[in-house]
């Protein structure tokens, strides 16, 4: 509906807002023919899915004048060619998804800004062929090889008369070439990668809590990991037979008493770090 007024298909919605309006899905919406939007209109997906015409060879769904998209709901890209920009989109919120023979979810070759939503591709999410994008936010996931499993697969693509700045987000393959000037981005390691300021800046700082879940004290935070994993015998563990004194008069078997005399390595030097810290005044 727009304006409080409803209409039986989203064309119909569209031709009549007014420059500036919103027109909310009240129902899930499948196109039946290539839809253009022109002039300055806001598309809530209204918690509803917006399920875009396949239009073989060419763009079903194409933003030649100035389109928001926002709310929460679902868009069902199809066609080889999904949402070709030629004017300016931005997206705010929602969840994309593209059709099993999808290329790319977003072609620009206009101005393309991107603020949130999640956004799942098989060859690419955005393709920058001309114009310029921005994206500040939203989740971005492709395949690893896109639908024929020939291919490798990207989250966005730039074109060499295409501009591309990410200030923020979270991706499913590397973008650091397109990081925009003092942004990071950073392997998670369980498989995104995530563009923000470095981590212990002032605008991304690491932040230290005490037990009762109280910020303490934020900056830099350096760590280490240990593993005692090692064979647990005087002959195989240098650890092991250097601090065996230590443990030999314990009634255990004699792999427990290695194992404890290993781990002594540790625990003696972080009892020598806790002691540094607390000299210089700092364990706090």
């Amino acid at each position: 509906y727009v304006y409080e007024v409803g209409y039986a298909t989203l064309e119909e919605a569209v031709a009549a807002a007014d420059d500036g309006e919103t027109v909310t899905l009240l129902k899930d919406v499948t196109l039946t023919e290539k839809t253009t939007i022109e002039g300055t209109v806001t598309l809530n997906l209204g918690g509803k899915t917006l399920t875009t015409y396949a239009q073989n060879g060419n763009y079903g769904f194409v933003v030649k004048g100035d389109l928001t998209i926002e709310g929460e709901g679902n868009m069902v890209v199809n066609g080889v060619y999904g949402i070709g920009v030629t004017g300016s989109l931005t997206v705010n919120n929602g969840y994309f998804y593209a059709s099993e023979n999808n290329d790319y979810l977003i072609g620009n070759w206009g101005t393309t800004t991107i603020y949130g939503g999640m956004y799942y591709g098989i060859y690419s999410v955005l393709n920058v062929f001309e114009g310029t994008a921005t994206i500040d936010g939203g989740e971005f996931n492709t395949e690893e090889f896109d639908c024929t499993g020939e291919y490798e697969a990207y989250d966005v693509f730039v074109d060499e008369d295409g501009t591309l700045t990410i200030i923020s987000g979270l991706f499913s393959k590397d973008v650091s070439e397109y990081c925009a000037e003092g942004k990071v981005c950073t392997d998670t390691g369980y498989g995104m990668y995530t563009v923000n300021d470095p981590v212990g800046t002032e605008s991304n700082p690491v932040v230290f809590y005490d037990l009762e879940n109280t910020v303490v004290n934020t900056g830099t935070m350096y760590y280490m990991t240990y593993s005692g994993h090692s064979v647990y015998t005087q002959d195989g563990n240098s650890f092991s037979r250097m601090h065996y004194d230590r443990v030999a008069h314990l009634d255990y078997p004699e792999v427990i008493k290695c194992y404890l005399a290993a781990q002594l390595e540790f625990e003696d030097a972080m009892t020598h770090l806790v002691a540094q810290l607390e000299k210089a005044g700092i364990a706090d």
